[in-house]
């Protein structure tokens, strides 16, 4: 077990597993965890900031017949900035949940200046993906749409669309 509490919130982690035989159970619980504190520990790069709060309750199981896991994960205000970069990367919310071998991404909106990207969908581990995304220049009419579906030994990608540049 593993329990992290600081002025900028909490993270626990507890897990048990067996040497003899592949087998993991991990619960992760994160309370506004706030990831300035984090990447201003981890991050050697002086010009790097992010911010933004990591909460949720996420459970996962592992064995040699079974992988899955229950709950979610939500990162709210995310902001990146760099300094060689004028525009930050911002998102409002990213969230994901699990269930079982289901695992579903939100409808989620990441903006850098002009740009917008959108995406979610779900996946079912093992079996099949439903996979949707887009990237759009704002005031122009252009964009890409990309779509990843079907089985998952075979997915079928589909990309349409037109961006004539990605940075100014």
């Amino acid at each position: 077990r593993l329990a992290w509490t600081i002025g900028g919130g909490a993270v626990d982690v507890r897990g048990s597993g067996r040497w003899d035989r592949p087998q993991l159970s991990m619960r992760t619980r994160f309370q506004s965890l706030d990831l300035a504190r984090i990447t201003s520990l981890a991050s050697s790069a002086e010009d790097l900031s992010v911010a933004g709060q990591l909460n949720g309750d996420l459970r996962l199981q592992w064995s040699d017949q079974h992988l899955g896991c229950r709950g979610g994960l939500s990162l709210d205000d995310l902001a990146i900035n760099t300094t060689a970069d004028a525009d930050p990367v911002v998102s409002e919310r990213l969230a994901l949940s699990c269930q079982d071998d289901t695992i579903t991404l939100r409808p989620t909106l990441v903006r850098s200046g002009a740009m917008s990207a959108s995406f979610g969908g779900s996946l079912i581990l093992g079996d099949s993906f439903d996979l949707q995304g887009s990237l759009r220049r704002e005031g122009l009419n252009e964009g890409v749409a990309l779509a990843v579906t079907g089985p998952w030994q075979s997915p079928l990608w589909t990309v349409q669309g037109r961006l004539d540049r990605l940075v100014d």
